[in-house]
């Protein structure tokens, strides 16, 4: 093992986070940089600094240059639309009828932006009427930890908040936006490491657990780990939401997954909170142990290119399309599945799983995938046209109809995306698709 590698198993069992290609370059620049500061000779010298935590402040610096804290206020729209029009509703009744207070809890919380999204949320809800609420907020880094407690956010981190609600809870200050203090106040600011489990929380702690967008850096072993605490750290007929783009396959322990219909949650298989969704067809089942986990990053990518001629990738992805075509789902979802330990930000590999996923009989989990590739590139219409048709099988028509209509817009319009693979899959082009899509709507 080369002391890089050494360095990179050590900041993995320490954070959690599973470096990619793209993030091994970054921590390798990133020691490079504090070897030279802290005048060390070999990256073994610095690996050893570590190993023997001689220095507890260098992990924070290193924390702070590699872990993802650029993030805005309302991000994953859909998630915030179902949290505050079917999440909260329940819970304040629930929270009134008992006569206590709603906590929420922001994981990996960064610079304060979803803690903020969240305040507003609540802060804004009807139902929260004669409801007390507060919201923990937790990151590793301390030093994003500090920025949050300020409150401040630039002007490019707000640009999704409703103007209505930037009017009523941002106040400029300087070049940004301060979250204003009757909210910012109800925000209790901590650090806390996900992997050093069990965490400092009772059981039952939070009505609201968001986990969303870092269970995609860690291993599948971190990612039992981190559900199994969210779950007893949720309370009875609590709420989790993971990243749009993410999922619990396979880590479910005993969670219920449920089909919001642009977004999933997920809540305690047992309770009847859980059972109720179920019962009135929303989704049935808990996601199978054995599918493997989905992994996407927040990331847009527009328009979606093939990676260039030569690329191993490339290379890669034309051998799992190839073993597709010739009907072997399963071998091309393993391979699928390889690639988006390294290639999380495609939204064309999601795609391609979720086909295989469909063609193994799996229509749960291909919902998922074609989910995932829609967060990251809301322009493919084939994986519309895909999704549409997983729901009509399925018996969600409503929704199934919402997807062709998607199909129809952007086969109409000039934001239409193919998938690199639609030829070699037999996928329709704009002009087939909107045919069909139209004709499963009756036009």
């Amino acid at each position: 093992m080369t002391p890089f590698e050494k360095i990179c198993g050590l900041l993995e069992r320490r954070s959690g986070h599973v470096l990619d290609r793209g993030g091994r370059e970054r921590l390798r620049s990133t020691v490079v940089h504090r070897m030279a500061e802290l005048g060390l000779a070999s990256m073994e010298a610095y690996a050893g600094l570590l190993l023997g935590n001689r220095d507890p402040e260098e992990w924070q610096v290193l924390l702070s240059q590699v872990t993802i804290k650029e993030s805005y206020l309302f991000r994953g729209p859909a998630q915030w639309t179902a949290l505050e029009n079917q999440a909260v509703p329940e819970l304040a009744e629930a929270a009134r009828r008992e006569g206590g207070e709603l906590v929420a809890w922001s994981a990996a919380c960064a610079r304060g932006e979803e803690a903020a999204t969240l305040a507003m949320v609540l802060a804004e809800s009807p139902h929260m009427a004669g409801c007390t609420w507060r919201i923990v907020a937790t990151d590793v880094d301390r030093s994003a930890l500090e920025v949050s407690r300020r409150g401040v956010f630039p002007e490019r981190a707000i640009r999704n908040v409703p103007p209505g609600l930037a009017r009523k809870y941002l106040e400029p200050v300087g070049t940004g936006f301060r979250l204003v203090p009757n909210l910012l106040q109800r925000i209790e600011f901590r650090w806390l490491n996900l992997v050093d489990t069990p965490w400092p929380f009772s059981s039952g702690a939070f009505h609201i657990v968001l986990v969303r967008n870092v269970l995609i850096y860690f291993s599948e072993e971190n990612r039992r780990r981190v559900t199994r605490e969210a779950r007893r750290v949720l309370a009875p007929g609590g709420w989790l939401f993971v990243g749009a783009s993410e999922s619990l396959w396979g880590t479910t322990e005993g969670l219920q997954a449920i089909n919001l219909g642009r977004c999933f949650a997920y809540r305690h298989g047992a309770s009847p909170a859980a059972a109720r969704h179920c019962g009135s067809g929303v989704i049935r089942g808990v996601m199978g142990a054995g599918s493997p986990p989905a992994a996407a990053l927040a990331h847009k990518t527009t328009p979606v290119k093939a990676t260039p001629p030569g690329c191993c990738c490339a290379i890669d992805i034309a051998g799992t399309v190839h073993r597709l075509a010739q009907g072997d789902a399963e071998g091309a979802l393993a391979m699928a599945i390889r690639l988006l330990e390294t290639g999380r930000e495609r939204a064309e590999l999601q795609a391609l799983a979720g086909m295989c996923h469909e063609r193994l009989d799996q229509p749960l989990q291909a919902v998922e995938r074609y989910r995932a590739a829609l967060y990251l590139e809301p322009g493919l219409f084939q994986v519309h046209w895909l999704l549409a048709g997983t729901l009509e099988r399925e018996g969600w028509s409503d929704r199934s109809r919402q997807e062709y209509r998607t199909v129809l817009e952007l086969a109409r319009g000039s934001s239409a995306i193919s998938l690199s693979f639609a030829r070699a899959l037999e996928l329709p082009g704009t002009e087939e698709a909107a045919r069909r899509a139209a004709e499963a709507l009756g036009e």
